[in-house]
């Protein structure tokens, strides 16, 4: 191989290397430690209203948005400093309170279909979008051959 492919080909080499080693760089995290979402247990029955528990302990925040899977519905929210908003048109939560307070508010769901869905907490700081981590929950049928596999799978 002659002199110039040899300086071709390390300096493609390098560059892909650089390339690689730059791009985590780039790869932002916007999950944060003081927006949660959480529920008392991981598995639901189908039409049973599930419970949120949405926590917000950043004190400049005041609002957090709860994108909705499809087939959920938002029934109510439990909290006296915090109001909540159904936006259909964009299938999310919206929940407001007041400057300087601290969001711990409990919404409520239903869920019709079984699945597996993700929920996860929104809010803008400086201009960036902060999550918080995501959250599974299992909905069964009331089945019992459904119950029976799922309880199966769990042992």
């Amino acid at each position: 191989m002659s002199l110039k492919k040899w300086i071709i080909l390390s300096v493609s080499l390098i560059s892909g290397i650089l390339l690689f080693s730059i791009l985590p760089l780039f790869a932002t995290n916007d999950t944060v430690s003081d927006l949660t979402l959480k529920a008392n247990k991981t598995s639901w029955k189908t039409n049973e209203n599930i419970e949120l528990q949405v926590q917000d302990t950043n004190n400049a925040d005041t609002k957090v948005v709860i994108p909705l899977p499809k087939g959920v519905t938002f029934l109510t929210v439990s909290d006296g400093n915090v109001s909540a908003t159904m936006d259909k048109a964009n299938q999310q939560v919206v929940l407001d309170w007041k400057e300087n307070q601290k969001c711990n508010a409990t919404i409520q769901l239903q869920v019709r279909e079984a699945g597996e869905y993700t929920f996860k907490a929104y809010t803008i700081r400086n201009d960036q979008t902060a999550s918080s981590k995501p959250l599974l929950l299992h909905l069964l049928t009331l089945k019992i051959s459904h119950l029976t596999q799922t309880i199966q799978m769990l042992n």
